[in-house]
Order: C-alpha cells, then structure tokens, then sequence
C-alpha cells in the first residue's frame, strides 16, 4: 500500500515537473516575440508601455509583499515552536535572498524604465523592455524554487534531512562551531516537539543525530588523522575543542532521554537508549577509546538519572554497562 507522504511526495514532484515546463515555455515564446518585434519595431510603437511597465511594478511590488510577509509569519512560528535557527537558516539561505533580489531588481527597473521611456529610441525601448521582461521570467522561476524551499524548511520532517546533510558537509570542512549549532539545533527540535507530543518528530531528529555521528565515524575510520577528536580541554580551552561530534551528540540525547523520563514517553526512551547501545557498539568495533570513555560515562550519567526517578529504563541501561564489562 503506498504511504501518504509517498502519494503527497509524488504530486510534488510531478507538479514542480509540470511547472518548469511551463516556465521554459514561456521563456522560448519570448524569445520568439523578441525576435518578431526586432524586425517589426514600427508595431512596438503601438504598444501601451507605461501600462506594461506599470502592471509588471505593482503586480511584482504585490506578490513580494504578500509572499514575504506571510514567510515571515510563518517562521516565526516555526521558529517559536521549534527552534531559533529554523528563522536563521531562512534568512541565509540563498534561495531566498536571490528571490528578493531578483523581484527588487525587476520592480525598480519597471519604475525606471517607466520614467526613461518616453526620452528613448524606440529600438532601445524595445530592448530594455524586453530585457525587463526576461528579468520577470526569471524572477518567476526563483520564487518556484522559493516555494519549493518553503515547502522543505516548513515541514520538521523534511528539515532533518537538511540539517543531517549539512551538519555532515560542516563536519567534513571541520567547521566545529557550525557543527555544533546545527546538532544543538536537532536536540531543540527533538526535545520541543517530544513536548507537544510530537512523537513522530522528534523519534525522526533521534535518528538523523545517529546518521551524523555513524556518517562522522565512518570518515574517521577512512581518515583517522584528519578526524581525531579533541576533547576533554579544560574551561578555558574549551573553544579549541574539534571533532567533537560525539559529545554534541550525547549532548542532545541525554536532553532527549531526561525529557522522556519526564514525560514518561516510553518508546522515545527506548528509542534513545537503542541509538545508545548501537554507538556504544560501534566504538568498540572501532577500538576508539576515547569515544568508548564518553559513551560510558554519558550511560553512567544516564544510569543514576533514572534510578533517581524510577525509571524503567534503568534496568536497560544498567544491563547495557554490565554488559560492556563483561566483554
């Protein structure tokens, strides 16, 4: 049987198909027309320019106030509701500066060209508007890949996959700051939506900060020079920390794991403790002492967390360390 999000996920990308479509096709109609007016300029003569002109400003000036207005609102929201840097991540995207932009550009040129035209040739009339309407084309295709980019950054579910797949490029150009604001921003995720109940969510930000430590582990394995944490720094060398991935990520999920106790959300206990174990695992396969000692200890951590509050989970944890000592 095929899933919800598959059917939505089809339609999305069969109507974003259909749309590039449309925009290429009325891009190479004004190509055509261009080329038809250059050879009979006497017909653009009769063209009413200043309505043209008029209608391209007001009904740009329009959309980009409406647009950005409600984006506005709703990131905010967002932003209230999940995390500071859902509201960051809008504001530097390129997709949407480039958007701005371009409807900025083409709104101030109409009103330009709207005073100017009447003191102009009618050859360069034509070309400059021409050149304003290619720009206007142009700005139709950057707000759909605006809309697209909304689309993304406003379902929680499909903003993992972009922090994952960034957090993974930072940890790659060894960016230490960038990464730990991009994991910090995945526990608030996680932690926020375990709070309204959310539990699809947040289970979907647990996996995604496994997938960036199993992805990080994986290049420390193939380069282990490059990637060898440097952790355990006193206060005030701190900030000199690098490759530090692990403990960001532990971090986050002891956030995940007290709130869950807290809430008594007992499969986003489980499912935190699971992600756990299998880190656990993997370090001692990897014979890393170093990211064995910060497993232990956060278990170790996590283990007298319970107890204090009589969690169930305790006896999973404890039976976890025994078995770590027993190896």
């Amino acid at each position: 049987m095929v899933s919800k999000q598959a059917i939505i996920e089809s339609f999305r990308k069969g109507f974003k198909n259909k749309t590039n479509f449309f925009i290429l096709s009325i891009f190479l109609l004004m190509v055509a027309a261009v080329i038809f007016g250059l050879f009979n300029i006497d017909l653009f003569n009769k063209l009413p320019i200043t309505a043209i002109l008029s209608t391209i400003a007001g009904a740009l000036a329009a959309i980009l106030a409406i647009v950005f207005a409600i984006s506005q609102i709703i990131i905010s929201n967002l932003s209230e509701r999940y995390s500071p840097y859902i509201l960051e991540r809008y504001k530097n995207d390129p997709k949407t500066m480039r958007t701005l932009l371009g409807f900025v550009t083409v709104i101030t040129l109409s009103i330009l060209l709207l005073f100017i035209s009447a003191f102009l040739p009618p050859t360069i009339s034509f070309m400059l508007l021409s050149a304003l309407l290619f720009g206007l084309v142009y700005s139709f295709s950057l707000f759909i890949k605006y809309f697209y980019f909304m689309f993304e950054i406003i379902n929680p579910l499909e903003f993992a996959s972009i922090l994952e797949k960034e957090t993974i490029e930072h940890i790659k150009n060894q960016n230490e700051k960038e990464i730990q604001n991009y994991i910090s921003s995945m526990g608030d995720i996680s932690v926020k939506s375990l709070q309204r109940n959310e539990e699809r969510v947040c289970n979907e930000y647990i996996q995604t900060l496994y997938n960036v430590f199993d992805e990080f582990f994986n290049l420390k394995e193939a380069n282990p020079e490059k990637y060898k944490p440097v952790v355990n720094l006193s206060y005030y060398d701190r900030d000199n920390a690098k490759n530090s991935i692990l403990g960001y990520v532990l971090d986050q999920y002891s956030r995940i794991y007290k709130e869950a106790v807290f809430r008594k959300a007992e499969g986003i206990t489980m499912e935190t403790y699971l992600k756990l174990s299998f880190i656990l695992d993997k370090c001692f396969r990897g014979k890393d002492t170093n990211l064995v000692e910060q497993m232990l200890k956060a278990e170790y951590l996590l283990s007298e967390f319970t107890i204090e509050n009589k969690d169930k989970s305790r006896f999973y944890l404890i039976h976890h360390l025994m078995g770590v000592f027993y190896r």
